[in-house]
């Protein structure tokens, strides 16, 4: 598998090679891998839980909905609107971002970040 997907594909966005890691471990069931990837699935579980799952049972109580993590889009538009007529100033509270951070390379972020 890694052949196919990182030698012969040349998978030009780092992600993707991530993903074909997964394919392999979960094909080789290496025991020090499994054990990582064991321990990532059980982490992700437990944020999208405390993510989504608490807000929906809580607020369908006919409260406010208990939150204790930041999910989704957040807009600060309104901060920079003043300065920069047609700008837009967002954030995505979302894990999948925060992590992809960790794979992508330095150059890459430097250049998202100034578009």
């Amino acid at each position: 598998s890694y052949q196919i997907f990182a030698v012969e594909e040349k998978l030009e966005f780092p992600s993707q090679s991530a993903s074909a890691q997964t394919i392999v471990t979960l094909a080789e069931r290496e025991p020090d891998r499994m054990r990582v990837l064991t321990a990532a699935a059980s982490l992700g579980m437990i944020y999208a839980g405390l993510s989504f799952m608490l807000p929906y049972l809580t607020g369908g109580l006919g409260g406010s909905p208990l939150q204790f993590l930041p999910r989704g889009w957040s807009d600060f538009t309104y901060l920079i609107e003043r300065f920069i007529p047609g700008g837009t100033l967002g954030m995505d509270a979302t894990l999948f971002t925060f992590v992809s951070g960790f794979i992508v390379p330095l150059p890459v972020l430097a250049f998202m970040l100034v578009t």
